[in-house]
């Protein structure tokens, strides 16, 4: 029963969270580029991207520590509980020292290779106070998210994020209307920043009163976190190169990007939600019966391909119209590029596909068997994008970033099928070539109809009508590609069901 009721609380809060993130992520920039133009925009977009994907090296440490803590807290384990939040909390605070050194360096370092109207230490500034936010959260409180996050309580953090988020966003909105300076925006940005921090910090004192730091904790207890780090670091070079390189380029085209990173992020956090919210079932299922966490697994798969195609199918049919209305007012740039929906719609198709095969990796302790595969991606892609964002602009930097995940994610899929499931590496592939068909079926389809709108409420209605059309055609050749999947997932829930009236 406590994992049902989590597994709904996990989903439902975080989805509930991050339709709000996504209404009010795309509100700020509006406002940023009509208020100080796109090349502040783009300043703000690259820095924020660069923050954004830098605090997964928490998320490095933070893995080696949820999935150490998985068993102990299985098996109520308050001591070993314990041990392995010491031991993460003391990585987390000497690893903050570190974080904040390279904040300081990006700060005065940066403002010398950007090309922009704008005062070098303004961006020093914007630099250095968006960085001091990740310092904080990382020293106070990060060890805190990992073990929400292992005993099935991430809805707590999603919740607390998206006040915070609310906050923030309404902070900005105000001082931008006012008049206020970009600096001012950020020092709101940073105070809101310590209040998420606070909550957090006090609520998990209340809840676990029984955890207590030991001086002593051996980090060793964080099972390959050196391979997880690396993974991450890996992650962050590979997710930033392509607005870095634009930043260099043109800041104006960075905030074109980052409009349009800002739609498809917000809708690939909605769906790594449902990875959050049910990952820790691959964690604590990953040692107990192969057969039954296989079939959890295929479960698993089926249903997060299926969303993350249904998902970014109806993004691609509707971002330009959607942009043909958001950035009409937009003077500086051109904002309706024809193929960046197409583009960025394959990027997240193929990191969707990827990432339960990820999280497998991750949960089987298999992560230092690929980090230099890991590498190896991040590299492909920074020498791809830097030679063709010279040919091909804005599309070079994206085409970079596939090329770099049609290794990956390869790579990815067959390691975990054939390694860690012990089957026939075709097996894996199913889900992304039913997936996929249908994906090119519709964009075939798209590009004979394309949709004009010219206003909001068409685009609703339009949305609501593809959605379901979309969404339908998904779910009827799924379930015709997965009968006997289908069968097996009412025979686990029955059995579960017999477990629960027999207690």
């Amino acid at each position: 029963m406590r994992t049902r009721d989590s597994i709904i609380k996990n989903v439902v809060f975080g989805f509930g969270a991050k339709v709000i993130v996504i209404v009010l992520g795309m509100l700020i920039p509006k406002l940023l580029i009509e208020s100080f133009g796109s090349d502040v925009n783009g300043l703000l977009s690259t820095v924020t991207q660069i923050y954004t994907y830098v605090a997964l090296l928490e998320a490095g440490i933070g893995t080696a520590a949820v999935n150490a803590l998985y068993r102990p807290l299985d098996k109520g384990d308050q001591d070993a509980v314990s041990n392995v939040v010491s031991a993460a909390r003391r990585y987390f605070h000497e690893v903050t020292y570190l974080y904040f050194g390279a904040v300081v360096l990006f700060a005065v370092v940066y403002p010398f290779f950007v090309s922009a109207d704008i005062d070098k230490m303004t961006i020093f500034w914007v630099v250095l106070i968006q960085g001091m936010s990740g310092c904080v959260s990382y020293y106070f409180c990060a060890v805190y998210n990992q073990l929400l996050e292992a005993d099935a309580h991430r809805y707590v953090t999603e919740n607390v994020e998206l006040c915070g988020y609310v906050l923030t966003s309404a902070a900005k909105i105000f001082l931008i209307s006012m008049g206020f300076d970009v600096i001012a925006v950020q020092i709101a940005n940073f105070v809101l920043a310590v209040v998420k921090v606070v909550i957090t910090y006090i609520y998990c004192k209340k809840r676990y009163p029984w955890v207590v730091y030991k001086k002593k904790a051996d980090k060793n207890l964080l099972e390959q976190r050196g391979a997880f780090v690396i993974h991450e670091i890996s992650t962050v070079i590979f997710s930033n190169t392509d607005i870095v390189i634009l930043s260099f380029y043109d800041l104006g085209l960075a905030s074109v990007y980052g409009i349009y990173n800002q739609i498809f992020s917000a809708l690939n956090t909605l769906i790594n939600t449902m990875n959050s919210g049910l990952g820790f079932l691959l964690g604590q299922n990953h040692y107990k019966d192969h057969k039954k966490f296989l079939l959890l697994y295929d479960t698993y798969d089926t249903v997060y391909t299926g969303m993350v195609f249904v998902i970014f199918t109806i993004a691609y049919i509707l971002t330009l119209p959607f942009m043909s209305l958001y950035a009409e007012n937009f003077k500086d740039e051109n904002y309706l590029i024809t193929y960046l929906p197409l583009l960025f719609t394959l990027i997240n198709l193929m990191s969707g596909t990827r990432m339960i095969a990820s999280r497998l990796i991750n949960v089987t302790g298999n992560a230092r068997k690929t980090q230099i595969r890991s590498i190896a991606e991040a590299a492909i892609n920074i020498v791809a994008s830097l030679i063709l964002v010279w040919f091909f602009g804005i599309y070079g930097v994206l085409l970079g970033t596939i090329i770099a995940l049609l290794y990956r994610m390869n790579d990815m899929l067959i390691f975990a099928n054939r390694h860690i499931l012990k089957r026939k590496v075709i097996v894996g592939y199913k889900n992304l070539f039913v997936n996929g068909a249908v994906f090119a079926a519709i964009a075939l389809i798209y590009t004979q109809i394309p949709i004009h709108v010219d206003g909001y409420g068409i685009l609703i209605v339009y949305g609501i009508v593809v959605s379901l059309i979309v969404a339908s055609v998904y779910l009827l050749v799924n379930a015709l590609c997965n009968i006997r999947l289908l069968k097996n997932i009412k025979i686990v829930l029955q059995e579960r069901k017999a477990m629960q009236n027999a207690k």
